[in-house]
């Protein structure tokens, strides 16, 4: 008799990462016989992995075959990025004084520091096969990559308290 063969694959990854790091004094008096330092560090890494496949194969050798084959793989990876609410939610990374007095023998330092990073490998294949007397053959395959990456990074002095910064 006749053949007819039909697969589908498919692949799909959602990766979100939402993160705070916040180091401060607000409406503070600091004092230090040594240097003060505040630091906000923060590393955000995704490691994605997607792959579809699909094979489809029809024998009919004196009949009619068809095959049809498709393969989709998906992947989305957001660092700072609210993919429910469709809006940004920056991976926050601040060092800061707010309203606040230092007095300190050494030095006073704040630093804030951020490295994110997304690495993907996404891929789809699809493959149909046929053999017949007449014969016809669909193969698809399709890949979406989205990746997004929102950071707010910042070292500041905003007002320095009543007694100022020494």
């Amino acid at each position: 008799g006749s053949a007819l063969a039909l697969s589908g694959g498919g692949a799909d990854s959602q990766n979100v990462i939402l993160s705070t790091v916040n180091a401060y004094a607000k409406d503070s008096a600091l004092q230090s016989g040594g240097s003060v330092t505040l630091a906000a560090s923060s590393d955000s890494t995704i490691e994605a992995a997607v792959v579809a496949a699909a094979l489809s194969v029809a024998i009919a050798p004196a009949k009619s075959a068809g095959s049809a084959s498709v393969g989709v793989a998906l992947a989305r990876n957001f660092i700072g990025w609210n993919p429910s609410t469709l809006s940004e939610s920056p991976a926050e990374v601040r060092a800061y004084l707010e309203n606040s007095s230092v007095t300190a023998a050494g030095p006073l330092e704040l630093t804030a520091t951020s490295i994110q990073e997304i690495d993907a490998v996404v891929g789809a294949a699809s493959v149909a096969a046929v053999v017949g007397k007449n014969g016809v053959g669909l193969a698809g395959a399709g890949v979406l990559t989205l990746n997004t990456i929102v950071a707010d990074v910042q070292a500041f002095i905003d007002e320095d308290g009543a007694t100022g910064i020494h």
